[in-house]
């Protein structure tokens, strides 16, 4: 599974096959569609460009790693002196896929909500995490019902911008 792109990307065939895993991948794509308009830093860019079976998952580098505080990338240098050793190829492709992303979606400065409770090792993980999407649920559908009550009172639609400046 894949969060790369942010568009209808390709997953491994193996990855469908498998009712459970096809119903997740469906749950991650709507929520990523919803909440994430932008790249989280724990993303790695090296699992969007490297094949899983031959990716040592131990040395899977993060966005978090790789950039600087000023948003660029971090040279080859800076990365070794950290102890991340990438050959030359690899951060090239590093270098295009961050250019890209950079210009295309743009990247969280900070942990969302559901980033937090995904990697947080606490207790009652799966309860946070339903109350996390829960509530991103009901605000969805409190403000439809709210639009929806405007569209029959006033006799037209309104868009969730306009709805917003008003309230």
């Amino acid at each position: 599974m894949r969060f790369s792109g942010m568009e209808k990307n390709k997953t491994h065939s193996y990855f469908q096959r498998h009712w459970i895993r096809d119903s997740l991948l469906y749950i991650w794509e709507r929520i990523k569609r919803n909440r994430y308009v932008k790249i989280p830093l724990w993303l790695s860019p090296m699992e969007t460009l490297v094949y899983p079976n031959v990716m040592d998952l131990n040395k899977t580098i993060k966005y978090k790693e790789l950039k600087t505080d000023e948003g660029g990338l971090k040279t080859q240098t800076q990365l070794k002196t950290q102890g991340i050793e990438i050959g030359w190829w690899s951060y090239v492709q590093i270098q295009t896929k961050h250019k890209k992303d950079k210009e295309q979606f743009g990247f969280y400065n900070t942990d969302q909500e559901l980033d937090k409770i995904l990697q947080g090792s606490e207790k009652k993980m799966i309860t946070k995490m339903y109350n996390c999407l829960l509530k991103f649920k009901m605000e969805e559908e409190t403000v439809e019902e709210s639009m929806i009550t405007w569209a029959k009172n006033c006799g037209h639609n309104i868009e969730l911008e306009q709805w917003e400046r008003i309230w």
